[in-house]
C-alpha cells in the first residue's frame, strides 16, 4: 500500500470515527484532508457527502454525491446518497433518475443491493416521479410495481400483505393517471382560452365556458392508461356490504369513470356510451353504497342523462307488469313467444335500473 493511500484511508477512518460520535465539524475537516490528498477518491467523495448531509447541508452533498459518480458511476452508495440529497432539497426529478439508475444496477450478493431493497428504490422512484409531476410516468411506475407484487407471497400472511400492497400500488397508479388526464385537460382548456382571447374580444364568462367545455370535452376522449389503472384498482375493491370500514368515496377517484362515461354521452348520445353510464353509476353504489356523500347526487345525474339519451320513460310499474320486471302481456305460451318480448323486456328492464338510480 502505498504512502499516499494509507494516508487517505487514514482520514477517512478519522472522518467515520467522528461522525459515528456526532462531532461533525471534526468530520468535514477529515474529509477536506482526505480529498486534499486525493481529490479524485470516490470513497472520499462519498464519505463527504454523507457528512453533509448528515450536517444538514444537503445541497453541499448533492454536490460531493455528484463528484464522486463522476468518477465512478458503477457503485451505488453515491447514487443513494445523490437521492437521498436530490430528495431532501426537491430536486423530485433528479431523485427518480439516481434511483432509475439504482433499479437498473445487477444486484450484487456482497452488498446491501439485494431484491428487497430494489422493492424499497423501485417505490421511492414511483413517489419521487408523482412529486415531480410526471404523472404518467410516475402512474406507469405504480402499475409495475402492482403487476411484479401480485407474483410474491406464499404464505397466507404474506398473501394478505400481498394484497394489501397491490390495492394500494393500484390506487396509487389510478391516481397519478388522474392526475396526468387532468393536466392534459387543463393544459388544453387555457390553449383554447388564449386562442379565443387572441382571435377575438371575450369576456372573462367567455373564456370561463370556453374552460369548461373544453375540460369536459376532454373527459369523452380516449385515455388507455387512465380506464387501465382504474379498472385495475376499482375491481380489486370490494362491494360496500362485504367493507368494513366502508371505503370512503372519492369522487375524482372512485367516480372518475362514471364522469368519463356522462362525457362520452353528452358528446355522442350514442345508446352504448348511456348504458356505460348507467353501468358505471350502479358499480358505485354496489362498491359504496348509495348513502355514501357524493353517490346519490353523482348517480342521479347519470340516469337522467341517460334516461335522455335512451328515450326511455319512469312508468314501469304500470299494470301489467309483475314484481320481477316480466311483462305478462308478451309471455306467450308457444317456443319463441311474442317477438315483442325480447326488445320490450329489456327496454323494461333499462327503466327499472334508471328508477332505482334516481329514486
Amino acid at each position: 500500500m502505498s504512502a499516499t493511500l494509507k494516508e487517505l484511508r487514514a482520514h477517512l477512518v478519522a472522518a467515520k470515527t467522528a461522525l459515528s460520535a456526532g462531532n461533525l465539524a471534526a468530520a468535514r475537516e477529515s474529509c477536506k484532508s482526505a480529498l486534499g490528498v486525493d481529490d479524485e477518491s470516490y470513497e472520499a467523495w462519498t464519505f463527504d457527502g454523507k457528512v453533509a448531509f448528515a450536517s444538514g447541508d444537503a445541497t453541499g452533498a448533492l454536490e460531493s454525491y455528484k463528484r464522486a459518480v463522476g468518477i465512478r458511476n458503477d457503485h451505488p452508495a453515491a447514487w443513494q446518497g445523490i437521492a437521498e440529497a436530490a430528495e431532501t432539497t426537491g430536486a423530485h426529478a433528479e431523485c427518480a433518475a439516481a434511483l432509475d439508475i439504482l433499479i437498473r444496477m445487477p444486484i450484487d450478493d456482497r452488498s446491501k443491493h439485494t431484491g428487497d431493497k430494489k422493492a424499497e428504490w423501485r417505490r421511492k422512484r414511483a413517489s419521487a416521479l408523482a412529486a415531480a409531476g410526471a404523472w404518467g410516468d410516475a402512474s406507469d411506475a405504480w402499475t409495475e410495481i402492482a403487476a411484479e407484487t401480485m407474483g410474491e407471497g406464499s404464505t397466507d400472511a404474506s398473501v394478505v400483505e400481498g394484497s394489501t400492497r397491490v390495492n394500494d400500488a393500484w390506487r396509487m397508479a389510478a391516481e397519478c393517471a388522474c392526475s396526468a388526464n387532468a393536466a392534459a385537460a387543463a393544459a388544453a382548456a387555457e390553449a383554447a382560452a388564449a386562442e379565443a382571447q387572441r382571435t377575438s374580444v371575450t369576456s372573462r364568462a367567455d373564456v370561463a365556458s370556453i374552460r369548461s367545455t373544453v375540460m369536459r370535452s376532454h373527459d369523452a376522449r380516449s385515455d388507455p392508461r387512465l380506464e387501465r389503472t382504474l379498472r385495475s384498482y376499482l375491481e380489486r375493491t370490494p362491494p360496500s356490504n362485504e367493507s368494513d370500514p366502508k371505503l370512503e368515496y372519492v369522487h375524482s377517484l372512485h367516480g372518475r369513470l362514471l364522469t368519463r362515461a356522462r362525457a362520452r354521452t353528452a358528446a355522442t348520445g350514442a345508446r352504448e356510451d348511456a348504458m356505460d353510464a348507467m353501468d358505471e353509476a350502479e358499480a358505485i353504489v354496489a362498491r359504496h353504497g348509495d348513502d355514501a356523500p357524493g353517490v346519490a347526487a353523482a348517480c342521479r345525474a347519470a340516469a337522467l342523462e341517460s334516461i335522455c339519451a335512451l328515450d326511455l320513460g319512469l312508468d314501469v310499474e304500470e299494470e301489467g307488469w309483475d314484481e320481477g320486471g316480466r311483462d305478462e302481456r308478451y309471455s306467450g305460451d308457444g317456443d319463441g313467444g311474442d317477438e315483442r318480448y325480447s326488445g320490450d323486456f329489456k327496454r323494461a328492464s333499462l327503466e327499472r335500473r334508471a328508477a332505482r338510480l334516481v329514486s
